[in-house]
């Protein structure tokens, strides 16, 4: 089996070390992205201190902390206060309709149109 010789400052490879710092760090990133993405934090009294909002068709999904926390299930005030800090450009009176507040009351197809579920505070947000 070849050796190695160790000069003076240079430290000899350890068999635990497998990965390099690239991979480790990648590792780190990815998992980074994964917690936050994959769920709200809610805690035992169902304040919910984060949602989810997913923008038009194409799936684009971020994750967007609040300044406070909201209760749920939401009512209209949680609700506004929601529409008005995520990302979503599209505001205007909230209706509640079924599990969902949303404006516009009857989406058109054109404009905008935001729905926020009552029960997880998640927002799905299309805009033209």
């Amino acid at each position: 089996m070849p050796m190695r010789s160790v000069s003076a400052g240079e430290k000899p490879l350890s068999k635990g070390r497998r990965f390099g710092h690239a991979a480790l760090l990648s590792a780190v990133t990815l998992l980074v992205f994964l917690v936050p993405a994959s769920c709200v934090i809610t805690d035992s009294d169902d304040l919910s201190t984060s949602i989810v909002v997913r923008f038009d068709e194409d799936g684009f999904t971020a994750v967007i902390g609040l300044e406070r926390p909201v209760r749920l299930p939401l009512n209209e005030d949680d609700a506004y206060y929601v529409m008005h800090h995520c990302s979503c450009t599209c505001r205007g009176d909230l209706v509640r309709l079924g599990d969902y507040w949303q404006y516009p009351e009857y989406p058109d197809g054109y404009g905008c149109f935001i729905r926020i579920h009552v029960h997880t505070g998640d927002v799905d947000c299309f805009t033209d």
